[in-house]
């Protein structure tokens, strides 16, 4: 099921979902997501939402088994009380596929050379989004790789007020 969400409240889209997945639908594209909170919330069921936007607020919280793609960044509360199901978050750590000139970094982050370690890990998370993309995963994998890491655990702690 496919909806458009541009300028929908948050509430009408969940219970937009909600009552199709009750009818039985498994499957789900929302296109234009702009901030709309509780997506997938407290769903039980096996079911797969595919986020082109950015969510807002406590994506997935609660939620028992869906599987949920964003295909671009979030807001936070990411998977609050999730029992089970699939978010797929990646922190610390960003890796980019080419070169990345240091000139463009802040200070706060350092680039480096993949490691051995790197490449199983970016592997097996590649080997699946191949599958899922259509992708040839070989060819991917094929080009340079570039880690990127943060030089502190705060590395921009200092750019708040508290």
């Amino acid at each position: 099921m496919r909806i458009d969400a541009k300028g929908m409240h948050y509430r009408p889209l969940n219970k937009m979902i909600r009552d199709a997945v009750a009818s039985g639908e498994k499957e789900f594209e929302l296109d234009n997501i702009g901030g709309q909170r509780y997506i997938g919330t407290g769903l039980n069921e096996n079911v797969k939402i595919t986020i082109n936007g950015t969510p807002g607020n406590d994506l997935g919280a609660f939620m028992n088994g869906p599987r949920i793609i964003v295909n671009a960044n979030a807001q936070d509360g990411i998977a609050n009380t999730m029992n089970a199901g699939e978010i797929i978050v990646h922190g610390s750590v960003i890796y980019i596929r080419g070169k990345v000139d240091p000139y463009h970094l802040g200070k706060e982050v350092s680039c480096l050379e993949l490691n051995e370690e790197d490449t199983k890990l970016i592997g097996s998370y590649l080997k699946e989004y191949c599958e899922c993309f259509g992708f040839d995963y070989n060819e991917v994998m094929g080009g340079k790789f570039t880690k990127l890491v943060p030089l502190s655990h705060r590395p921009y702690g200092d750019l708040y007020v508290y």
